[in-house]
């Protein structure tokens, strides 16, 4: 948005009272020490895409009048919520002034991050549990509609043993074709 680089050199207008003060070369110009992508904590500009000024207490001391209306500053604390209570109650009587307070807007994020994550594994809990209890239903009425030809198979002779036996190879086949047929499609959905 901006086209500045290190060592440049601003020059611009201050506007007080709706009064335009030009600054000249003489008067104010300010170098730019560094240009970073990212904020200092805390510091956020009017809208959107705002470019921020971070100047030095000097120059602050030597143009009170004009920046009074600007100034940013960011607090490290131990008890954030105390702070801004301490500092709402110290300027009750002054307007314009605003405050936002890091830590509540982390910990009201990190509330909507942990409910998102419980209805998510709950859903993911249901749709498993719902899973195999299809599986359980689905076993049960296949044995229940092959009752009878079970029945066949052992009154010609198939011992109990030769019976799970396979039972056991039925359950590997059909083990071996939904791995071989759902991996890959799983795979492929993942990737998407």
């Amino acid at each position: 948005m901006y086209d500045c680089k290190k060592g440049d050199i601003i020059n611009g207008k201050y506007i007080l009272n709706e009064n335009i003060h030009n600054i000249s070369e003489d008067n104010i110009s300010i170098e730019i020490a560094d240009v970073v992508d990212s904020r200092p904590m805390g510091m956020k500009g009017l809208y959107p895409g705002d470019g921020i000024l971070i100047v030095s207490d000097e120059f602050m001391d030597a143009h009170k009048e004009y920046a009074r209306n600007y100034i940013s500053m960011g607090i490290d604390s131990s008890n954030p919520d105390k702070l801004q209570d301490d500092i709402d109650e110290y300027l009750k009587s002054e307007t314009g002034y605003s405050l936002y307070n890091v830590s509540k807007d982390m910990k009201s994020m990190q509330s909507m991050f942990l409910l998102i994550s419980i209805f998510l594994y709950g859903f993911i809990i249901v749709i498993a549990l719902i899973g195999i209890t299809s599986i359980f239903n689905t076993i049960t009425t296949s044995m229940e509609l092959r009752s009878k030809e079970f029945a066949m198979l052992k009154s010609v002779g198939m011992t109990k043993k030769e019976f799970n036996k396979m039972v056991r190879l039925e359950s590997v086949f059909y083990g071996t074709k939904s791995l071989l047929i759902g991996i890959p499609i799983g795979i492929i959905l993942f990737n998407i």
